[in-house]
């Protein structure tokens, strides 16, 4: 492991990140509500299968660029890796910037823009399945929605070591999304709604700072403080 990014790490960021999920997310999941069949229980299961689909393919995305982050981190040499620390936690920061609403990690939502414009036209033959199926391919196709705060998590993720390691990352940030994510377009919406607060965001984007910060200075403190207390 090159950082400390164990589940609850994640399970944080994506909970603390829930202020971008309703503000970007919002329409995504109106859309789906429009495809959902049934009414009641049946409805609230598909959705339940959208959230199901979409942490599915974070946990994909998080098996792969943590395989990738464990082939590099192989080829470089154990003092440089404070580098790879140093880099993760900037990226937090600026993530922790964009959630106070400085746009920081627009520039990467524009960078998946032509991988999802080249998804999206699959929604038309998936709305032809039968309704469990469906909802799960939605979901799936819902996870590769171009969003910086999933690139964000998904660099963290490839820092952890090892392929297991980053999809259990990922489906910790994807369970930390699912309160706020599966309350848009439900009764709960409006409490949810909150989130897009900006003072809300702006508690959101400084936490998740915090994180970064730690994550560049916190193993340098945690060092003295052991070498203070064998001194003594």
């Amino acid at each position: 492991m090159i950082v400390e990014a164990t589940p609850l790490a994640g399970l944080v960021l994506g909970f603390a990140g829930s202020a971008h999920c309703v503000g970007m997310c919002g329409g995504v999941a109106s859309a789906l509500d429009r495809v959902a069949t049934g009414t009641g229980w049946r409805r609230i299961a598909s959705h339940v299968l959208y959230a199901v689909g979409r942490v599915g393919s974070y946990a994909v995305l998080g098996a792969v660029v943590g395989g990738l982050g464990q082939a590099f981190a192989d080829q470089l040499p154990s003092g440089s890796r404070a580098i790879v620390r140093w880099a993760v936690g900037v990226l937090l920061i600026i993530m922790g910037i964009s959630l106070m609403r400085l746009r920081a990690l627009r520039g990467l939502e524009k960078v998946g823009a032509s991988v999802w414009r080249r998804l999206q036209p699959l929604t038309r033959q998936i709305v032809r399945l039968p309704a469990p199926v469906r909802s799960l391919a939605l979901g799936a196709l819902w996870g590769w929605l171009p969003c910086g705060l999933v690139y964000s998590a998904a660099g963290v993720a490839a820092v952890t070591g090892s392929a297991p390691s980053g999809a259990m990352f990922m489906i910790a940030f994807g369970a930390g999304t699912l309160p706020a994510v599966l309350s848009l377009g439900t009764a709960a919406s409006g409490l949810w709604s909150k989130f897009r607060h900006r003072r809300v965001q702006g508690v959101s984007g400084a936490i998740i700072a915090l994180c970064g910060v730690w994550t560049i200075v916190g193993p340098s403190i945690m060092r003295v403080g052991h070498h203070a207390h064998g001194c003594h």
